[in-house]
Formats: structure tokens, sequence, C-alpha cells
């Protein structure tokens, strides 16, 4: 079995190098990278485990694809015929015969049960094209983990129940929500490796324009000074039909947010608490004028969920995921913003640094001049800059079916 990557690259018209990275999370330390001219001549082997490999290649201008090889306790027969492959407007189909509502009671369920990481969530669902198909082999006893186990524990059957009265709560609530086997899951958070199972929405999401959009981030301590590049940045892409995108928190995020509204434009905050909890307290307000000025609020956490450490690192790898490059205001050495700066680049997606921010701070500079999975940041002096760019790289990606 090998890793066919010459068809697709050929069709997205990204032939040439590719950078191929598979990571063995059975643990036993295999990390591989090759970067080919030929594709054809060099086929990338997988690596040579019993556990569940989950993998991933990075294509310029388009992202990371991934894919699943799954590995089943007890069953004679392997899944070793062709590996799947998923990108960007490629959504795997559900089953048929499961509805929709099944379907996200399966997911919930299998969530609650914490038997696979939320990227071996995402992954397995894609591959099967079901979540009712996993609880099955779940309950069966016969779902094995990329972790290193052999196998997992057999599901609560309790869980279903939990997870359906929690679904019909939402349903009463007029929460919307979508997974990764809807069609109008976002296609940019579809491209990524690390794309949640499900997105919650409050006000309005629109498919097209809130593709074309760009992350601006920063500290929540702000100085008056990024506040002001944080405002100016923000009306200069409302102006230019780019969606702001940010993450509701005080600072930075609070002036993106609000200047886009002011600006007559598109905003969507991504929350680090679910899509019913308000964090921080004085931005009720804000999260409501989002949503009245015709935009939204999304969140890949479910709906109660409060605000912890680990939440927003996750908020921040799911805004890098929802746009098309994420600018940084300005950012210390442990701001989230910097967290997403390196998320970003290992989407594949473009990062935009200010030059005050480059020379005060090591890390943006090391972004600048080294980089990381393979791509730099980019060094701008202006706000202006940025949205030239962002034309460019849009004029210049492939043109992808959604």
């Amino acid at each position: 079995m090998r890793i066919e990557l010459t068809q697709l690259l050929d069709e997205l018209g990204l032939g040439g190098r590719v950078r191929i990275a598979l990571e063995d999370w059975a643990g036993a330390g295999l990390s591989a990278s090759r970067r080919n001219n030929n594709l054809a001549e060099n086929p990338i082997q997988p690596p040579k485990t019993s556990q569940a490999i989950d993998f991933q290649w990075r294509c310029p201008n388009f992202g990371v694809c991934s894919g699943y090889w799954p590995d089943l306790a007890n069953r004679r027969e392997r899944v070793n015929s062709r590996p799947i492959a998923t990108h960007a407007g490629s959504p795997v189909p559900a089953v048929a015969g499961h509805s929709r509502d099944d379907e996200l009671v399966a997911l919930v369920a299998l969530a609650r049960s914490q038997l696979l990481s939320s990227s071996e969530l995402s992954a397995a669902v894609e591959y099967y094209g079901s979540a009712v198909k996993l609880v099955e082999l779940a309950q069966r006893g016969e779902l094995a983990s990329a972790r290193g186990q052999h196998s997992l524990p057999t599901m609560d059957a309790a869980l279903l129940g939990q997870a359906r009265r929690e679904v019909a709560q939402w349903q009463a609530e007029s929460l919307q929500v979508r997974t990764l086997l809807d069609d109008d899951y976002p296609p940019n958070l579809r491209s990524i490796h690390n794309r949640p199972a499900w997105m919650f929405f409050e006000g309005t999401w629109n498919s097209d324009r809130d593709s074309r959009a760009v992350a601006v981030v920063g500290s929540r301590k702000a100085s008056p000074d990024g506040v002001q590049r944080a405002r100016r940045l923000s009306r200069e892409l409302v102006e230019a039909e780019f969606t702001v995108v940010s993450g509701m928190a005080r600072g930075i995020d609070t002036a993106a947010h609000i200047a886009a509204i002011q600006a007559g434009g598109r905003t969507v905050a991504v929350m680090g608490t679910g899509i019913n909890v308000r964090y921080p307290k004085e931005n009720a307000k804000l999260a409501l004028g989002i949503v009245d000025a015709g935009s939204c609020l999304v969140s890949s956490f479910l709906p109660q969920q409060p605000p912890t450490k680990w939440t927003f690192p996750v908020r921040n790898v799911v805004m890098s995921g929802l746009c098309l490059a994420t600018a940084v205001v300005e950012a210390g050495e442990t701001s989230g913003a910097k967290m997403q700066a390196e998320a970003a680049l290992l989407h594949g997606r473009s990062v935009f640094l200010p030059s005050s921010l480059v020379h005060a701070h090591a890390w943006a500079q090391h972004l600048v001049t080294v980089g990381m999975h393979g791509s730099c940041a980019v060094e701008v002096g202006s706000t202006q800059d940025i949205v030239r760019r962002l034309e460019l790289d849009v004029s210049l990606a492939p043109a992808l079916s959604v």
C-alpha cells in the first residue's frame, strides 16, 4: 500500500515539491519528511505499524490534507486497500440509512466517552463516513486507539441516552450545529488536519463571504498604538471585502470586532468557551452586537463549556483553520496570538507580523527568518501591505471545487 499523491496534486495544479509528514501515534517515535520533485518515481510508503495512523501532507497555498488508517482489534481483514484522502471542499458522505440526528447523537456520545482524542474522532468519522458506525464498533469493543493501546473499552450504552437528551435540548434552544458529515461545515476548517468534529454557530454564518476571512489577533493588555493598528487593519480588511475574525477577548480582539462592525463589514468571533457562555463577561454586549449586526459567534466546544486553560489554545487552532491568514498586531512570548501564528504556519496559512513586533520580540523574528513547519511568517510595514499580500494570495490560490 502506498500514498498516491500525483493524481490529486495534478488535479489541484500543485505538482512539484510537496512536504510529507507522517507521525506514528503509537509512540514508536517514527517521523519522516521527504521532498520529492517526482512523486511518481518516489512513492511514500506508509509506516510499518499495527496501530492506526493519522497522516497529513502540507501544500503551499492550500493547507493540510489528511487521512486515516484504522486498526480494529480482533478484526481479521485489514484495511489496506487504499488510504482515504480528504481535502478542502470534499466531505465524505454519510452512510445511507442514518439520519442526521442519529449521527449527531452518536458524535456527542463518542466525544463524551473520551475513547478517542478529538483528532482521532474527526479522522475516524471521516474515514467511515458515519459516527453511528463508530458507536457500533465501540459497543462491540472493536474500536482501537491510535495511541498505543491494542483496543479500547466498550462504550457505555447509557452515553447514547444522555447524548440524545443533549441534542434534543439543543434543538429546543434552536442552537445551530454543523458536523464534519454536513455539506455546510466550514470549508476552510475542513482543510486542516486537526479540524473539530463539530462547530456551533449563533447568528448568521455566510459560507461564501466568511471563507474569505482573516484573523486579527493580539494581546489582551493592548497598548493604545496596538488598538489603533487593530482598528485600522479591520477597517481596511472590510473595505477589501474580507471577514474579520477574532477571539472576542479583551484588547486587540475587541478592537478588531468593533471596528469591523462600525465599518459595515462582517466579523466572526471564535469563542474559547461553549456557545452559551460569555467570556469575558464584559463582552456579552459585544457578542450581542456581533449577532445583531448580522455576523456570527462560533465555538467548537459543547454549549456549556466554561473557559479553561486548555480551551483557548484549541480556540486558536480553530480560528487559524477558519481563516486564510492570521495577522498578529502585538503579542508577548506566552501570548495566545503567538500560539495561533504557529498553528497557522502548520496549517499552511499566511502569517503577517508588523515590523514593530518583529523588532521587539525574538519569537517574532524567529518566525520571520527561520520559520516553523516549513513556512515563514511575513514581516509587514503597514496594514496596507497585509491587504495587498492577501489579495495576491487569493488571486494565486488554486481553484477548488466546493
